[in-house]
C-alpha cells in the first residue's frame, strides 16, 4: 500500500541534512512511522520537496514491484531526485543489511525513471544511519534522533497545523464511530429524519427544494465549525448527512475542499462521518478521503477512502479517490475533479 502525502500547499520547509529530513518525515506523514519505507520527492534543480509517499515494507519477493511502484509515483510528481529513509527494528550497522536489497531495488527502479537516489537512511531504536555514508559523521552506532520543540522544523509544523501522532492507528482513530448514549441517540435521530424526509417528499415539497435547503445547512455548519464550533445535535447530524446523499448536493459539498473552507470543511465531514449511523457515513467518508487528500494528507485520505469502500465497493466517487491515491495524482492536480461526470454517480 502506498500513501503518497503532500507538504501544505504555499509554504516552504527546508530539509538541510539527513537529521532534517528525520525530524520531519512524521510531520510530513502524521504520524511516527514503523516497519516502512518512505521515499521523498525532490523536484527541480532546487530540490523542492515533493510528494512523500510511505508504504509497508514488503517481503523478499515483492521489493521490485513495491520498488518500481514508488519510482513511477515519483517520476509522475516530476521528481529529479529522492531520499529514502526504512524504518524498521534493530541496532547497529548490522541491522541495515536485510534492508540493502530494497535500497538497491529502489535506487535501480529510479535510476530507470531518471531520478537520483541522493540519500537513504536506515531509522530504527532511536537512532538514525545512513545507508550510503561510511565517513566518521555518520558513526557506526548511529546519530540519536532528536525532535527539540524549538528547531527549525518543529517551528514550522506547529505554524501549520502539522502534527506527528504516535502511528497509524492514531490517525485511523480520528475516524472511529461513536459509542454508547450517544450512538443510539444518533440512531434513533437517523430514523426520525429519515422519515421526515421521505414524508416532505410524499406531500409535495419538491427535490429541489429539499436540496437547496440542504445545501443551505451544510453551508451553515462549515462555517459553523471555522468558527470552532463542532458540538451538533443527533438531528442535526442526520439531516445534514442525509442531505449529503443527494448527489447534487453531495457534488458541490465536495467543492468546499478548497479556500478558506477547506479544513473546516474536511473537520466536518470527519466529525459526520464519525456520527453517522452505517450505512450513511458512506458520503461523509468520501468527502473526508477527497478532502484529505486535496490538503496533502493521503495517510488520512486513504483509511476514509477504505472505510467508505467496505460499505459500498461499487461506490464511483470512492472509486474515482482510491484511483487517484493509487496512482499518485498531486494533490494539486485535483481542481480537476469539479462538478460533472467525474464526480457523478
Amino acid at each position: 500500500m502506498t500513501e503518497p502525502t503532500a507538504p501544505p500547499p504555499g509554504r516552504l520547509l527546508r530539509l538541510r541534512t539527513p537529521a532534517d529530513v528525520v525530524e520531519a518525515v512524521p510531520y510530513l506523514l502524521g504520524f511516527h512511522p514503523r516497519n516502512s519505507l518512505v521515499a521523498l520527492s525532490l523536484r527541480g534543480p532546487r530540490q523542492r520537496l515533493g510528494l512523500v509517499l510511505r508504504c509497508d515494507l514488503p517481503p523478499p519477493e515483492s521489493r521490485h514491484p513495491v520498488a518500481a511502484c514508488a519510482a513511477a509515483h515519483l517520476a509522475a510528481d516530476g521528481a529529479s531526485q529522492a531520499v529514502a529513509a526504512v524504518y524498521a527494528g534493530g541496532d547497529g550497522l548490522a541491522a541495515l543489511d536485510p534492508h540493502r536489497p530494497l535500497v538497491d531495488a529502489l535506487d535501480r527502479a529510479l535510476r530507470e525513471q531518471g531520478i537520483g537516489l541522493h540519500e537513504a537512511l536506515y531509522v530504527a531504536d532511536g537512532r538514525w544511519w545512513s545507508f550510503f555514508c561510511v565517513a566518521a559523521c555518520c558513526p557506526a552506532e548511529g546519530t540519536p534522533l532528536v525532535f527539540h520543540p524549538d528547531s527549525p522544523v518543529a517551528r514550522a509544523a506547529r505554524a501549520w497545523g502539522l502534527q506527528a501522532l504516535a502511528d497509524r492507528d492514531a490517525v485511523a482513530a480520528r475516524l472511529e464511530p461513536v459509542t454508547g448514549a450517544e450512538a443510539e441517540a444518533l440512531a434513533a435521530a437517523f430514523k426520525t429524519v429519515k422519515a421526515e424526509l421521505a414524508g416532505r417528499l410524499s406531500t409535495g415539497s419538491g427535490v429541489q427544494a429539499l436540496r437547496e435547503e440542504s445545501l443551505s445547512l451544510l453551508r451553515r455548519a462549515v462555517r459553523r465549525v471555522l468558527q470552532g464550533g463542532e458540538s451538533f445535535q443527533a438531528g442535526e447530524v442526520a439531516r445534514l448527512v442525509l442531505g449529503l446523499e443527494d448527489h447534487a448536493v453531495r457534488d458541490q459539498a465536495a467543492e468546499w475542499r478548497y479556500g478558506r473552507y477547506g479544513a473546516a470543511a474536511l473537520r466536518l465531514w470527519l466529525l459526520l462521518a464519525r456520527r453517522a449511523t452505517p450505512p450513511h457515513d458512506l458520503v461523509p467518508l468520501t468527502l473526508a478521503a477527497l478532502a484529505a487528500y486535496s490538503s496533502g494528507d493521503g495517510v488520512l485520505a486513504r483509511i476514509a477512502v477504505e472505510r467508505a469502500l467496505e460499505r459500498d465497493p461499487d461506490y464511483r466517487l470512492a472509486c474515482l479517490v482510491r484511483d487517484v491515491l493509487d496512482q499518485g495524482v498531486h494533490p494539486k492536480n485535483l481542481y480537476r475533479l469539479r462538478r460533472g461526470k467525474e464526480v457523478s454517480s
